[in-house]
Order: structure tokens, then C-alpha cells, then sequence
């Protein structure tokens, strides 16, 4: 017989005394399992999405995580086995049941009718499904069992993306809605960057799902929010670098699904406006996050260099070259990893601190990283690499992105007990209300306002989770594994699982709490949606056409291991199955049109089948010149410096050898022994191409340098010239305890004025007495020696005037009716002849009464006789010599002279 069951269980019967099956499946919505099996690799056509055991039947749902289908399978059926599928939009609240019923078993399998064609998709809505069993007992019992319901994981996505919708404004055209359960009055934490990863969020499910029925919205937003100004112009930029950053992708993501320019346009605008905020004030470097409006100085950018501004900015940047195949976009992905790399954003246990303080602080030295771990840091940059490796073919950035990716899926601090979290999420209520500001502040100023992330923190596993499968569905596609699915099932599995999941869905859609690893602190968020809905899309089964195999060759084969060709190279591009190709050298894709040839010089050259998304790309630098090299070797010396260039590959190394000795590595000039006729030299350029050698032969005399020194002196008198020869190289000098021989000669206007051998490598000479007063130029020539080199220098003489004194003879009285008669004679101090003439004043204490200029004779002598001084008195006659072109002033010469009557 067939038992009546209770409306809140299915029941075993009490013979079997095997209890009571607890499924609130028919009068409460589902706990909604989902099975940990690998949904991020490629799906089997019938996957086991729930089951379960009893009475020795097992009991399963199949789904195609692809096209959505599903159905019911027994194996262990007896005769008697019935099987049906129960199907719900709204959690099992109500249903539509005993679908594809069938009770034919075949063997031990009973499989729901095929001809029923059961799908989760529901016109818009996405179906829940389980598989239900009518088992027939001994003694005419029978047991009625189903599993949990699930559905397919292109409905899983699809019913998050549902879900999202939720928190869409029509007013507003951007996902800030209350949403459902949401009190509109705590709707203000709401924020323009959520709907930009919203966005990314919901075109991704389209992607993943082949479904895109949400391409209508995506425009609307486009259109919508294009044009609203923050200030800074429209096409979504604002003050918030990161924030415009996020649009970026989101419309990139929006351009490679649609193909329509107004997307890419938009991205490349937005993209555009970061890159004007590069730190260029200081070395530091580095993507600003923030820009803040000061009255004086208008929009400024803070000190911090956020990490997420910084890899949004190369992960843009990288998809933009795949695009567009511009090489300033490859540039400023390159450049942006550069930075990123060097500042030790990337913390030892692979999760990525939150930015670098420019200024530096109290506790951090300006220009070093540190702050918080958020997961969304370590997810965007994941997806960053994963972006760059696509652009460039480089593998070492995988393997940063798997370090990364490690320390996600590994570390205490994100995934304690395997699943993720953010910090934030185990702050408890009890800590939010002690908050000081969340108790003191009006309800819309409450930092928590009731979400213990706050406004940003429950979207950060979003673009965490995006990242991991991006990077899983890249490793995949390289060599089969995907590493981290059994990471993403486990998260979507709890996420369905624990209570994440409300209960309280719209229908044909799913609602996501905070909490990914329990049922707590699940207050509605559009964050949350926005994690959950990128979470399904990451476990997602993407449907997908085989792409062509594109190979890029080239001839030679390969450049030599420093990553250079020698020769022109020839590359050559082929897909199979065949099919056309596309081209980038850096200046935007073009038609592949036949092997290119490259000769010197760095190219990069990008491939793609037409109409994928999939970029080969490799570097071809050429270098077939070798580097240019020269010796400076100063006259007469054995010190050899050498320099050497290369335009293109640049220089790797210069050697050089003493005579026919080993090579050796040059770093610094090279002193070259006496015993060493030559040196020879070469250079190396990092390509590996080798100049000529050329070789400097030394002859067999040292130089020489002769030192000068001049005693000046007066006309007349003898000048003397002092000259000191030593080694050009003192060391070799030295080595041979050579002193300098020879003889040294001083000329004047070419004329020998004085000669004179060295003793102890020195002469002192006397120079003739003819100078006339003034600056004489003088040639000293050192004549050399068998050791020593001839070798000369200029000097200078300067000869100056000559001192004279001026003597007086005159009476000393005299009567007021006679004249005076005086006698003066001057004299030189180096004997020439005094000419010009003398001034005698006479004077009676302080006043002159008379005076006269009085001209020598060639003897040096002048004689005068003076007026007659009648007024008797004393008085001082005063004598002085005015000098000429040869001789001095002299100083005034006295006789004093009394006048009487």
C-alpha cells in the first residue's frame, strides 16, 4: 500500500525503523546542496548534482552544467521503483512535481523520462530541480525519497545574476537599490564603484552561460552613466581612481562580449584619465587612488598609492593591448608591473598589501608598502597577470599569479578552514554598536549601519574569486590542469549551503548573504550579490567553440639565450584548423598577410585567430651589429681607458689582454707594464656579437712632464728659472729608479736665453738682465734621454720696476738776499740709470711756499738755484724723485734751512 506522508517530511516506515528523513523540501525552501566535484573543468555530460542512498538505491539529479538539462536516475531499482523530477522557481515553496516520470527499470537503472526534456531555465526564471523516488518496500511498503535541489552551474550563475538585478535602479541606472529586505532609509552605503563590478559581474555571466539576455541592461547602464560629470569630465571618470579603474574593465569585458566600439571607447577614455595620475612628483612611482579637492589648489592626489588602483591599472592596461594591439597600452602594463614588483606589495606569504604612503608616516618610511590584507587586492591582481601573460606570452607571470593565488586559498588570514573571508566578516555585533561613532551618529552618517564590512568590504571576494578563475581556466588551457576548481566548488557548495543563500529569494533567483562559511551576519547587500554572483560565474562551465591552434615560428628557431637574434629573422603564423589571423607590431591589429621579416631592433609581434580573444605574442629582437670600442690613451703614458657602445642590444662587456696573456674582464683603466709591448681589446654586446680585437703598441721611452718655476724680479737685476722633469707614470719611474737625464733650455721669441743640464732631475738658471719691465712669455724644452721622452711647458716672467732713493745737498742757512742752491741725486737699487725728475718744495711749518720740477742729468743729478725767501724763519725743503717707466717713486728726501736777515 501507499502511505499518506506527513507535509513537512517524507517518511520511512517504522518497520525499517529507520527514523525520519528530515526534508523541509516540501513545506520550507531547501538547504541547497551542491556536490564538490570539479564544475571548473570541463563538465561531463551528466554530472551528479545531488543524491542520496537508501534502502540500497541511490538516488541522483544530473545536470549538463552547460545547456541546463536535467534529469533523475536509480541505480540499485527493483521493479516497483518509480522515478520523477520535482521542479520550483521559488525554493521549493511551491513546485511542479512527478516530472519525466518513469517507471521502467532497466537492469538496476530507472532514468526519468528522456522525452520529458527538462531544462532549469524557465522562460526568465531559473529553476531549482531534485530527483524524487517511490521505492517500493517488502510487504507492499514503499518509501517516497528525494534528493536536495540544484540545478546546473550556468543556472547557478544565471540565478545570482537574477538576483542581482534586485539592487537595480531604473532611476538611477545604477545597482543602488535597497533592495529586497533592505530598510531604504540604510540604503546610503551604496556606491558608484559596486555598480562597475556589477556590471563586469553580469556580462561575465553572459559569457560563461551563452545566455544574454541581460545585454539590453548593460547598454542602458552604458548610455545612462556616460554622461553623468564628476568633475572631471564624463565616460565614468571621478575623483576615485580605482573606481574608474573598475569601469574600465567593466567595459572591456562588456566590448569583448558584444564586440561594440562604444564600449572599448569608453574603457580607453576612463583608462586615459588614470594614466594621468601617475606619481610623477616624486620617484616613488605608482597610481595614485585618490584625487581631493582643496579651495586653493583645486583637485590634488593624495599620498596613498593604493595597491588596487595600481592593478587595476595593469590589468586594463594589458587587456587593452589584447584589443587594440596599441603598444602604449603593453607599455604601461610593463611599466606598471615594474613598479608593482619592485615595491614589495606583494607580502612573503602571498597576499598583497594594500598600498604604498608615498610621504612616508610616523611608523613607515616614505615610498615602502604596507596596510591591511584584503582579499580583493590579491584577486585583481591575479587577474591583472593572468591579463598580462595573454598580452605578452610571458610565463614568469603565472607563476607570480599562482604565488599569489597560494597564499588566497592556503593562508589563515583568507581562508581559514578553506573557505574564504574577509577580515570584517567576524566582527561581531556587539563590536559594531561599541563603536563609538556607530553609536553616537545619525542613521545616515553609522559607519556600519548594521553590515560589519561596511560599505566596500562585501564585494571584495568578487573580483578575488574572478581572478582565481581566470587563472584557473589559463592554466588549463595550457596544460590540462586546473588547480584551484576543487577551491571554487568548495566555495560554492558552502556558499548554497550554509545559509548564504536566503531564504527569502525572489523567484528564479538567488539571494547571497556575507558569509560564505556559515549562516551568520546574512543582512542583504549588493556587495554580497556581486561576490556571489562572480562566485558562480567563476564555477561556472563556460560553452565554448574550439578555438584554432595558433602557433607563431619563426627562423632561425630561437634567438641565442640572452633572448637576442644575430641575424634577420623571418616569423612565420598558422592556426589549425586553418583559418584567417591577425596581426599587432604595436600599432593596432591588421590582416595577417604572409611571413614578416625583422631585422635590428626590439619588435613585438602579437597574433589571433579573427574574432578571438586569445593573443600569441613574442618578442623578436634583432641584433646583428657588433658594439663599437676605443682605447684614450694620453701621450707618452701606458694608462689605457676603454669605452664601449652598443645601440641595440646594449653592452654586456669589454675585455682585454697585455701582450699575448689571457683575456681579461676590463673594469677599470688598465696601468700597463713595462714588460708589456701591447694591450689589445674587444667588446661584447648582450646579443653575443664580438667586435674586432685591436691592439695599441707601446714604444720603448717613458713619458715625460717638466714642472716650471720663475723667480720674478726688477729691471736690472737677475731672474732665475727652476726646472723639474719627472715620469708621466711616477709607478714606472719607480719600478726602473730612473731619474730623468738630459739638458733644459729656456727660450725667449725662439732665441736660447739660458741652457743648463738637470743633476737629480733638476736645473736652477740665471736669466740675462735685459727684460724690460713688464710679462714675458718663455718656452722651457727638456731635451730627453734614452729613457725619457722630450717633453716642453711655457712659463711666464714678469719683471717689475726697480726701487730709487733721492739724496739732497743744500745749505742749511742762509741769508734772506741770497738764493738757495740745491743738489739732488737719485739712484736705482739695481743700478739702472734714474730718469725724469725731482720736485722740490719748500715749506714753512705746514705751508709750501715754493716749489719746482727739476730735470736729472745722465748722471742720475739735478741742480737748482731757488728763488730767494725773504721772510726770515725756519724752513724744510723736500725732495722726491717722480719715477719713469723703469723706476719707483722715491720717498721724500728732507733738509731743514733757517733764513735770516
Amino acid at each position: 500500500m501507499r502511505r499518506q506522508l506527513p507535509s513537512s517530511t517524507f517518511a520511512r516506515t517504522a518497520k525499517r525503523a529507520v527514523g525520519l528523513a528530515a526534508t523541509a523540501a516540501l513545506a520550507a525552501p531547501l538547504a541547497l546542496a551542491v556536490a564538490s566535484t570539479s564544475a571548473s573543468a570541463a563538465a561531463e555530460p551528466d554530472r551528479v548534482a545531488s543524491s542520496r542512498t537508501i534502502e540500497g538505491r541511490t538516488i541522483e539529479l544530473l545536470v549538463d552544467d552547460t545547456t541546463g538539462d536535467v534529469a533523475a536516475r536509480i541505480t540499485g531499482a527493483i521493479e516497483g521503483d518509480e522515478i520523477w523530477l520535482d521542479r520550483s522557481i521559488n525554493g521549493f515553496d511551491t513546485w511542479d512535481g512527478r516530472l519525466g516520470f518513469n517507471d521502467d527499470v532497466t537492469g538496476d537503472t530507472l532514468i526519468s523520462d528522456p522525452a520529458a526534456d527538462l531544462n532549469d531555465r524557465v522562460g526568465d526564471d531559473i529553476a531549482l530541480f531534485r530527483a524524487c523516488a517511490r521505492i517500493e518496500l517488502p510487504e507492499d511498503d514503499e518509501l517516497v525519497e528525494c534528493t536536495e535541489g540544484s540545478r546546473s552551474r550556468s543556472g547557478d550563475a544565471l540565478a545570482a545574476a537574477n538576483g542581482l538585478l534586485q539592487y537595480y535602479n531604473a532611476s538611477s541606472n545604477i545597482f543602488d537599490a535597497p533592495g529586497p529586505q533592505i530598510d531604504p532609509v540604510s540604503h546610503h552605503w551604496l556606491r558608484w564603484w559596486h555598480s562597475a563590478v556589477a556590471t563586469s559581474a553580469l556580462v561575465e555571466t553572459m559569457r560563461v552561460t551563452g545566455d544574454h539576455r541581460y545585454l539590453p541592461l548593460i547598454e542602458e547602464i552604458h548610455t545612462s552613466n556616460r554622461v553623468k560629470n564628476f568633475g572631471f569630465g564624463d565616460e565614468f571618470r571621478n575623483e576615485f581612481i580605482d573606481d574608474t579603474g573598475w569601469w574600465a574593465m567593466a567595459w572591456i569585458d562588456a566590448y569583448r562580449l558584444t564586440g561594440e566600439q562604444k564600449y572599448l571607447d569608453s574603457a580607453q577614455i576612463a583608462t586615459e584619465f588614470m594614466s594621468q595620475h601617475w606619481n610623477s612628483q616624486t620617484a616613488c612611482g605608482g597610481i595614485f587612488w585618490k584625487l581631493e579637492h582643496s579651495p586653493n589648489n583645486g583637485w590634488e592626489p593624495l599620498g596613498h598609492l593604493a595597491a588596487i588602483s595600481n592593478s587595476l591599472y595593469l590589468q586594463v592596461n594589458a587587456a587593452l593591448y589584447r584589443e587594440t594591439g596599441d603598444r602604449q597600452y603593453l607599455d604601461e602594463a610593463e611599466k606598471e608591473w615594474q613598479w608593482y614588483s619592485s615595491k614589495g606589495l606583494i607580502d612573503n606569504d602571498g597576499l598583497v598589501l594594500d598600498g604604498v604612503n608615498r610621504d612616508g608616516s610616523p611608523t613607515r618610511p616614505e615610498c615602502t608598502a604596507g596596510g591591511g590584507k584584503f582579499t580583493y587586492n590579491s584577486g585583481v591582481i591575479v587577474s591583472g597577470l593572468v591579463e598580462y601573460y595573454h598580452a605578452t606570452g610571458n610565463t614568469s607571470l603565472l607563476d607570480s599569479a599562482q604565488f599569489v593565488a597560494h597564499g588566497i586559498t592556503t593562508s589563515q588570514t583568507f581562508s581559514p578552514g578553506g573557505i574564504l573571508q574577509d577580515s570584517c566578516e567576524r566582527r561581531t555585533d556587539e563590536w559594531m554598536n561599541e563603536n563609538p561613532d556607530e553609536r553616537n551618529k545619525p542613521v545616515p552618517e553609522k559607519p556600519f549601519n548594521g553590515y560589519r564590512c561596511q560599505n566596500d568590504g562585501p564585494v571584495f571576494k568578487g573580483p578575488t574569486v574572478r581572478g582565481l578563475g581566470e587563472l584557473n581556466a589559463t592554466l588549463k588551457s595550457i596544460d590540462g590542469t586546473a588547480p584551484y576548481s576543487e577551491y571554487l566548488d568548495r566555495q560554492i557548495a558552502t556558499a548554497q549551503n550554509t545559509g548564504s543563500r536566503q531564504a527569502g529569494r525572489a523567484e528564479g533567483a538567488d539571494l547571497y548573504g556575507l558569509r560564505w562559511y556559515d549562516d551568520g551576519a546574512n543582512k542583504l547587500h549588493v556587495g554580497n550579490q556581486v561576490a556571489g554572483a562572480m562566485l558562480a560565474n567563476a564555477t561556472a562551465v563556460t560553452p565554448q567553440a574550439a578555438q584554432p591552434h595558433v602557433t607563431l615560428t619563426t627562423v632561425p628557431a630561437a634567438p641565442t639565450t640572452s633572448g637576442w637574434y644575430r641575424t634577420t629573422v623571418t616569423a612565420t603564423a598558422a592556426a589549425t584548423p586553418n583559418t584567417d589571423l591577425e596581426q599587432s607590431l604595436g600599432t593596432g591589429w591588421s590582416q595577417y598577410e604572409g611571413p614578416r621579416q625583422f631585422t635590428d631592433g626590439e619588435h613585438l609581434m602579437s597574433v589571433r585567430s579573427t574574432g578571438s580573444g586569445r593573443v600569441i605574442s613574442r618578442w623578436i629582437r634583432v641584433d646583428s651589429l657588433a658594439p663599437s670600442v676605443t682605447a684614450t690613451i694620453p701621450e707618452f703614458q701606458r694608462i689605457v681607458t676603454l669605452t664601449a657602445s652598443d645601440a641595440t642590444s646594449g653592452l654586456d662587456r669589454i675585455e682585454y689582454r697585455l701582450g699575448t696573456g689571457p683575456w681579461q674582464r676590463y673594469t677599470t683603466s688598465v696601468t700597463v707594464p713595462l714588460t708589456q709591448p701591447s694591450i689589445s681589446y674587444r667588446a661584447f654586446d648582450i646579443a653575443g656579437n664580438v667586435s674586432d680585437v685591436r691592439t695599441h703598441s707601446f714604444g720603448p721611452q717613458l713619458g715625460s712632464r717638466v714642472q716650471v718655476s720663475v723667480q720674478d724680479a726688477a729691471i736690472g737685476a737677475a731672474a732665475s728659472i727652476t726646472a723639474r722633469v719627472s715620469a708621466a707614470d711616477a709607478q714606472f719611474a719607480n719600478d726602473l729608479a730612473a731619474t730623468p737625464t738630459g739638458t733644459i733650455q729656456v727660450s725667449r721669441d725662439g732665441r736660447v736665453i739660458a741652457s743648463g743640464a738637470l743633476r737629480a732631475g733638476q736645473v736652477t738658471l740665471a736669466l740675462p738682465k735685459d727684460f724690460n719691465v713688464g710679462t714675458h712669455s718663455l718656452q722651457v724644452l727638456y731635451s730627453g734621454s734614452g729613457v725619457f721622452h722630450s717633453t716642453s711647458a711655457g712659463t711666464t716672467l714678469r719683471v717689475t720696476k726697480t726701487s730709487a732713493t733721492a739724496k739732497v745737498k743744500a745749505k742749511k742757512k742762509i741769508k734772506r738776499s741770497k738764493r738757495l742752491k740745491v743738489t739732488t741725486t737719485v739712484r736705482t737699487a739695481t743700478g739702472v740709470k734714474a730718469r725724469g725728475k725731482v720736485r722740490i718744495r719748500v715749506f714753512r711749518g705746514k705751508k709750501r711756499v715754493l716749489q719746482r720740477n727739476v730735470k736729472l742729468n745722465a748722471k742720475g743729478k739735478a741742480k737748482v738755484k731757488l728763488p730767494r725767501i725773504k721772510k726770515p724763519g725756519k724752513y724744510t725743503v723736500r725732495v722726491v724723485y717722480r719715477g719713469n717707466a723703469e723706476a719707483k717713486q722715491s720717498k721724500t728726501n728732507k733738509s731743514k734751512l733757517r733764513v735770516v736777515r
